[in-house]
């Protein structure tokens, strides 16, 4: 068992893995703590996971596991939790955006006896106008439609303790928001606030769409409220159809036909447009429970630089 372990998804990070190597050595090493980092390749294309095997070979601090392919930077994360064995554990990032000088602070918390340490992140001025933005109103949103709280600037750069850590791989679900289930699970829990820095090199592999879905399943994964509005939707919707509907008939009945079907085509379009948009959401909720029910594993491992040979599966699943 080791003190610490340091968690590390990467895609594509090549360029970036001698020097966060580098850095976190730099900072580890002077503590005096048995510590480990542990490289989960999500299915890289460039010489990603050859770094690591080159890193582990002139530190036997380093352990690498590379999964079969891209299976994501939730699930990456998890496997890279199930492969460690520190008593605290700590994720971040391969660019060097959530900096290694921050572990030792990180520590101290849980030395003092907490056991999630949320890092959050104070916006820098390498940040856009726009994500700013739309970080402040994903959050809120996020609050609103679910009974647990996220904190604004919450990633995935926290420490762990091995309790809540046994507590978060104990749940099953498939569809993982991580910083979404780490606030849930409880225990005791402290926010430190830290700079991020820019990228070291490379670019940042979450796409807009990429951070739609990661949206999507934080919400859904954590509130049924998405369904209650569209009830309410409907149910506002409706009763203004029938409203229209007893207008008809009395201008009807009065001998004054409404003229033109402009109003008529715009009802048509809005009632359609919430129609589909009821549809989609009841959509998003089926396939999550579809995809719980096929209980396939989170992951398969290709490759790994421990001695032992890699197993094709998750720990959990054997």
């Amino acid at each position: 068992m080791k003190d610490l372990s340091i968690v590390i998804p990467l895609l594509n990070e090549a360029e970036n893995l001698p020097v966060i190597h580098r850095r976190l050595t730099e900072v580890l090493q002077p503590t005096g703590l048995r510590y480990e980092i542990v490289f989960v390749d999500d299915g890289s294309t460039d010489a990603s996971f050859q770094e690591i095997r080159t890193l582990a070979q002139h530190d036997k601090a380093v352990r690498g596991v590379s999964l079969s392919r891209n299976f994501g930077h939730q699930v990456a994360l998890t496997a890279g939790f199930e492969h460690s064995q520190g008593e605290a554990i700590i994720s971040m990032d391969a660019d060097l955006q959530h900096p290694p000088e921050m572990l030792p602070e990180l520590y101290k918390h849980f030395q003092r006896g907490y056991d999630v340490v949320h890092a959050i992140r104070k916006d820098g001025e390498h940040m856009s106008v726009l994500k700013r933005k739309t970080s402040v109103w994903f959050y809120r949103l996020m609050n609103y439609l679910s009974d647990t709280h996220f904190h604004p600037g919450a990633a995935d750069f926290r420490l762990v303790s091995r309790r809540a850590l046994q507590a978060y791989l104990s749940l099953p679900e498939k569809d993982r928001f991580n910083r979404g289930l780490f606030a849930w699970i409880g225990f005791n829990q402290v926010y430190v606030p830290y700079q991020e820095t820019t990228r070291h090199a490379g670019k940042s592999k979450y796409t807009l769409k990429k951070m739609v879905y990661l949206a999507l399943d934080g919400i859904i994964s954590f509130s049924a409220r998405p369904l209650q509005l569209s009830f309410f939707a409907g149910l506002f919707f409706g009763c203004a159809g029938l409203l229209y509907a007893l207008f008809a008939i009395v201008m009807y009945f009065r001998g004054q036909t409404i003229e033109g079907w402009t109003s008529i085509l715009v009802t048509v379009l809005l009632m359609g447009g919430v129609q589909l948009v009821v549809i989609g959401i009841l959509g998003e909720y089926l396939a999550r429970i579809y995809r719980e029910t096929k209980n396939r594993p989170l992951y398969f491992v290709k490759d790994a630089t421990d001695a032992v040979d890699p197993v094709l599966a998750s720990p959990k699943e054997l």
